[in-house]
């Protein structure tokens, strides 16, 4: 009788859990199988992790038939009761276009900053994009695109990082600098341009009838000064605010 009792509480005990083994077929890409036993389990046993996997198979199609808006209700459940980073990252996505909820701007820039404040680098560079392209409705702000574009290169996100190398004017960082310039002949060069180096768009100042230019640069930048008739000069910005060039011929 002992051995009957102990044979049927090992057996108990041996019963694998099923989240793991959910959360295990999901990473081996058996996405059927882990929806199966997702929906199969008491979702107190979930952690936020858990509804944005199930929130992710919906989305995706994988193992079931994409349906936004149960994506939706899962990445919510993950929000609310965990304040799950990336549940709030792929909300911010889906109210910004529209996929299985009403697109709304107000909506995704909440949870895309929510996501960014944890840890999700992306959503910096969602958040700048938004507003540099206008996106889910939003009028197109420069400078809150800026702001946001800035934060993401704070913490070293390539893609908020290549477009203040793009657009130098979006970078909040950058403060006025002064730069007066001169001809080879020693005169004041009225005209120059200067610029940023790798800059793709136009964004730099002119020298004006005092031969000063003021640009919004910041330490370790990189300008050009050029005028008619001289050489290419480089500038590297420094801790300075006001700085020298003198040009020279062709």
């Amino acid at each position: 009788m002992l051995c009957m009792v102990l044979g049927s509480y090992v057996q108990t005990i041996a019963q694998p859990d099923p989240v793991i083994t959910a959360r295990a077929h999901y990473e081996n890409g058996n996405y059927s199988e882990a929806l199966k036993l997702y929906l199969q389990t008491n979702e107190s046993r979930f952690s936020g992790e858990d509804y944005v996997l199930i929130g992710n198979m919906y989305y995706n199609g994988w193992g079931a038939t994409r349906n936004y808006s149960k994506a939706v209700g899962y990445y919510r459940k993950a929000d609310w009761q965990f304040k799950d980073k990336y549940a709030q990252y792929y909300l911010g996505m889906m109210y910004m276009e529209g996929k299985g909820v009403d697109q709304n701007s107000k909506v995704a820039e909440a949870k895309l900053y929510d996501a960014a404040s944890q840890g999700i680098k992306d959503a910096w560079y969602e958040l700048g994009m938004m507003y540099f392209q206008g996106k889910a409705g939003v009028r197109v702000w420069h400078e809150r695109a800026g702001q946001y574009f800035t934060e993401g290169a704070k913490v070293f996100h390539l893609k908020c990082m290549n477009m203040l190398d793009d657009y130098p004017d979006l970078d909040v960082r950058r403060k006025e600098v002064e730069i007066m310039v001169y001809e080879p002949d020693g005169t004041k060069c009225i005209g120059g341009v200067v610029k940023f180096e790798k800059a793709k768009n136009k964004y730099g100042a002119v020298t004006d009838h005092y031969g000063k230019a003021r640009i919004k640069a910041k330490y370790g930048d990189k300008l050009q000064v050029s005028f008619i008739g001289c050489k290419t000069q480089s500038l590297n910005i420094g801790d300075s605010k006001s700085y020298v060039v003198r040009l020279k011929k062709n």
